[in-house]
Formats: structure tokens, C-alpha cells, sequence
């Protein structure tokens, strides 16, 4: 995810993405420390200080969803989304239930989702870096 300064037209797309990390976050009824860590690493890949990702936990910006548009775009927002929902050790209902819609939101099919939570969460518990992640993430899934 590219750094984005405060004019950016992808700014929008971005807090609407964070909105969304904060909404899974939550959905167990709490943002734990694991959690918190890594909205703070997302939020200063986009040039939000501490204190602005602590406002938009407290009352995030947006409550819309603007899906990318490119493939590896929509991979990055599943991969922070998978991330988020397993920082916790613990991926509850309510998380896997919001993560779905997230991810048919951004235009996958019903079909696909169960594979991509799986190859994803995967990779999220093996680090694999965004760009190798994408790589086996469009490979696997997309035979590309």
C-alpha cells in the first residue's frame, strides 16, 4: 500500500479501508493489543499519526465502502483485513461473518471466499511479504 499524503485523492479509499479494519476489529467486542499494533502499523503506511488512528477507532471517518479496483489493491486490503481478524490469535463469527461480505464487497464470488480466507490467513501467520503473498495469492486462486 502506497504512502499517502493528506490531499491524496486515494485518501478516501484508504479511510474507508481503515473504517472496515476497525469494524472487524471490533467485532468481538474488543480491540486487544495485538489488534491496536497493527492498526498503528496500517495507519502510518498511510501517513495517519497515532493520534489519528486512535480518533478514528474512537469514530471512524466513513461508514462507506469503495472497493479497488486492481487485483493486487484488493489483495492488500484482504490481506490487512485477515491480518487484523487473526492479530488476536482468534478468528470469531462475527469477524468471519463481516470479513466475507468485505470480501464479496470487493467483488469475489460467494465460491471463492472460503479459499481466499484460507490462503490468505495462511500467509498472514507465515509473513510472507505483499508482493510475494500477491504473487501466489493471483497465481493460486486466479491460475494467472
Amino acid at each position: 500500500m502506497l504512502k499517502i499524503d493528506l490531499y491524496h485523492p486515494e485518501r478516501e479509499k484508504l479511510h474507508a479501508h481503515f473504517g472496515n479494519l476497525i469494524k472487524l476489529a471490533k467485532a468481538d467486542g474488543i480491540i486487544d493489543a495485538t489488534e491496536h499494533q497493527y492498526l498503528y502499523k496500517l495507519g502510518k503506511r498511510i501517513n495517519m499519526t497515532p493520534e489519528e488512528v486512535d480518533a478514528f477507532i474512537a469514530k471512524p471517518l466513513t461508514e462507506k465502502f469503495i472497493p479497488p479496483f486492481e487485483l493486487q489493491d484488493k489483495y492488500e486490503q484482504l490481506h490487512d483485513m485477515i491480518a487484523v481478524v487473526s492479530a488476536d490469535g482468534n478468528i470469531d463469527t462475527d469477524e468471519t461473518r463481516i470479513c466475507r461480505s468485505l470480501i464479496i464487497g470487493l467483488g469475489f464470488e460467494d465460491s471463492k471466499v472460503d479459499k481466499i480466507i484460507e490462503v490468505i490467513s495462511k500467509q498472514v501467520a507465515e509473513q510472507v511479504d505483499l508482493e510475494t503473498g500477491f504473487e501466489k495469492f493471483r497465481k493460486e486462486l486466479f491460475r494467472r
